[in-house]
């Protein structure tokens, strides 16, 4: 036990320090191809942890906070209980790269309560975490899209074309642009609905 508690605080440690030393700005675009990737197998987090990466979200070191939410990644990859609503509240956080990589896992998790959060990162102002939302979102499947239609007839998505890509990715049909795509996608909902409601025999 007591090793595998070192091994995650090496973990956590080796993180910080490999952002600390980075000296990249922290509205430079994500290569996710740079992100570190800690085997899920490989560590293991207690509660008292967990309770204690959430806290450090809010840290105002930009390394803390992102070894935080690649901490509480790594324990959502572990099924460990009451992740995902952690994660739900980050995609709020002021770093836009712990509200993509919250936006990421959610996804990977397939964490059904986040669809209307995910849904409203569709107009976030960093692109990252867009892309972040729009590819959780698909995974999310029939949640997902209720979240999407719900947010389309409320007309409370400013970016109605990033809604029609997902929308897509869901349904695999093909919508229009600004509010046409809306109304279609709106009409398609309509007979969605009916139809589900009344199953051909």
């Amino acid at each position: 036990m007591f090793l595998v508690l070192l091994a995650a605080i090496l973990v956590v440690v080796a993180l910080v320090l490999y952002i600390n030393f980075a000296q990249e700005p922290l509205d430079t675009p994500i290569n996710l191809k740079e992100l570190p990737e800690i085997p899920p197998d490989e560590v293991h987090f207690t509660d008292e942890q967990i309770v204690r990466f959430e806290v450090q979200l809010t840290d105002s070191d930009p390394g803390v906070r992102f070894a935080a939410i690649c901490a509480l990644n790594t324990a959502a990859q572990k099924d460990h209980p009451g992740i995902g609503p952690i994660l739900v509240k980050a995609l709020g956080n002021g770093d836009p790269r712990v509200r993509y990589l919250a936006a990421n896992q959610l996804g990977v998790i397939r964490f059904a309560p986040a669809a209307a959060r995910l849904t409203a990162l569709l107009d976030d102002k960093d692109t990252d975490v867009i892309a972040g939302a729009a590819q959780a979102l698909p995974k999310l499947q029939d949640d997902g899209l209720k979240a999407i239609m719900k947010a389309l007839s409320a007309n409370s998505l400013q970016n109605v074309d990033r809604a029609m890509i997902v929308l897509k990715q869901i349904t695999g049909q093909s919508f229009g642009q600004g509010e046409q795509g809306r109304t279609e996608a709106l009409e398609f909902w309509a007979q969605y609905k009916k139809s589900s409601q009344n199953p051909q025999p």
